[in-house]
């Protein structure tokens, strides 16, 4: 095995690694969440919680996608990721920048990892 190949396996299980973990962090504060809302007596279906939901939930299969397509899949995470940094910005009250480092940063950097271990990958000629 060459070197591009080692450094594109390592950074390919970095990136499905920190797929997994963001996603499970952000799929399991949903479903929390959710499961929260239902055992109140009252369920409140609000546009910013099913906008934050669609976002992680794009996110998410974007990192399923890029285990088998990782260009894809990458290119995928790193656009939503944009969109749920941009959403994190503005419905933030106060420290947005905060918001947007929890939110949308670990699902770009993933989506960036994704990328680099396909392009390290890649026969130069």
């Amino acid at each position: 095995m060459d070197n591009n190949n080692k450094q594109s396996t390592t950074l390919m299980w970095f990136a499905r690694i920190g797929g997994v973990i963001v996603s499970v962090f952000w799929l399991s504060t949903i479903i929390t969440s959710a499961i929260g809302e239902t055992l109140g007596s009252q369920l409140s279906l609000t546009l910013e919680g099913v906008l934050l939901t669609v976002l992680v939930v794009t996110s998410t299969i974007g990192i399923g996608i890029a285990w088998k397509y990782p260009l894809s899949g990458g290119k995928i995470t790193i656009i939503s990721s944009l969109f749920l940094s941009i959403f994190a910005y503005f419905s933030a009250g106060h420290n947005r920048m905060f918001a947007v480092a929890v939110s949308g940063l670990p699902f770009f950097l993933v989506g960036i990892l994704f990328i680099q271990s396909y392009l390290a990958g890649e026969e130069r000629p």
